[in-house]
């Protein structure tokens, strides 16, 4: 199985319905979910997240 380290702009693409890459971004998190790949996040970007997303 693959591991994949998201980068914060990913996360947002899919969570803020952002318009700079979403098929890529989308493609990324179904391959996720699916269980294709497990999915990396680094801890710092768990914090940015949740205030960008709370804002």
């Amino acid at each position: 199985m693959r591991r994949v380290l998201f980068d914060i702009n990913v996360i947002l693409d899919v969570l803020l319905d952002r318009k700079s890459y979403p098929e890529a971004s989308a493609a990324a998190w179904a391959a996720i979910e699916t269980g294709i790949s497990d999915g990396l996040l680094a801890a710092h970007a768990v914090t940015t997240i949740h205030y960008l997303v709370r804002k």
